[in-house]
């Protein structure tokens, strides 16, 4: 299984490729119980020397995951599986950004595209450090993308007032942004 920490590869890499070796939604709800409150899975026997309802979870690449009949699963997909009764068919986007928070609540499937505009951080080669903000000449640029192409919201003298006028750029343009 890859170990690709963006979500569009995460998400492509979880579900049983093989035929017959799917997860069903009976199989998940015989093995745990699923809070959509907390966002927590619990088994429901002991397993392991570990007790019945303790949580479940270890993590990889900021998501956690379960581990069910040899095979891990990514907890936000299993909650979705849990809660609707079938797999996602689309990439399953955290509202507030946060990897680990998966109240059911707090999930909703999502396109590449519009998961990427809900990013909460910048890119790891990004000169500044910020979401939106582009280094040119000395001064900071605020940009966004908007229906696919790069939209600039001006020129600013510090990285911060730049950042800050992507963000609010965002919550115009992206409605759904939760920035």
């Amino acid at each position: 299984m890859s170990k690709s920490t963006t979500n569009a590869d995460v998400e492509i890499c979880t579900e049983p490729k093989r035929s017959g070796s799917a997860l069903t939604c009976e199989r998940l709800r015989q093995l745990f119980r699923y809070n959509q409150e907390t966002g927590v899975f619990t088994r429901v026997d002991a397993w392991k020397g570990k007790p019945a309802g303790r949580p479940v979870q270890s993590m990889c690449g900021g998501y956690i995951k379960v581990s069910i009949d040899g095979r891990r699963y990514y907890a936000h997909r299993l909650a979705w599986l849990f809660v609707t009764g079938e797999w996602p068919q689309q990439i399953i986007d955290h509202k507030n950004g946060d990897r680990t928070d998966n109240r059911f609540e707090n999930l909703r499937l999502s396109t590449p595209s519009a998961n990427r505009i809900n990013q909460h951080v910048a890119r790891s080669d990004s000169q500044t450090g910020l979401q939106g903000v582009r280094v040119r000449d000395g001064r900071y640029r605020a940009v966004i993308r908007v229906d696919g192409q790069k939209r600039y919201f001006g020129t600013y003298s510090t990285p911060l007032a730049a950042h800050e006028a992507a963000i609010n750029a965002k919550r115009v343009h992206h409605p759904d942004f939760q920035g």
